[in-house]
């Protein structure tokens, strides 16, 4: 079996000579077949498959969700008092938020 070698770090005749073949000839039939016998096709292993609900999992594991859930989360527990507020500063009315806040902790 051939070892595992760094072919990228060699010329093309360095490679072909350690793999006892001629680039130019290549290998012949009875090579190749004692070869192919001897280490096997060469084929990548195949990846694990995922599931569809692995897959749905994996796509919710992101930052980027992360962020519009946690403002829609806020948002959904604000008052009513709270988006008027907001709404007053929004608008620049002349009512300014802390007399509207003020008035309504007071109970007026």
């Amino acid at each position: 079996m051939v070892q595992k070698q760094e072919f990228y770090r060699q010329t093309i005749q360095e490679a072909a000579a350690s793999l006892h073949t001629d680039p130019k000839r290549g290998l012949s039939a009875q090579e190749a077949e004692r070869r192919l016998w001897e280490n096997g096709e060469n084929r990548l292993p195949e990846a694990e498959k995922k599931s569809v609900l692995q897959s749905f999992l994996e796509q919710l594991n992101d930052p980027l969700i992360y962020v519009p859930v946690s403002y829609t989360h806020l948002r959904a527990h604000e008052t009513r008092h709270d988006l008027v507020c907001r709404l007053l500063l929004e608008k620049k009315k002349k009512i300014s938020k802390d007399d509207f806040c003020l008035k309504k902790r007071e109970g007026r």
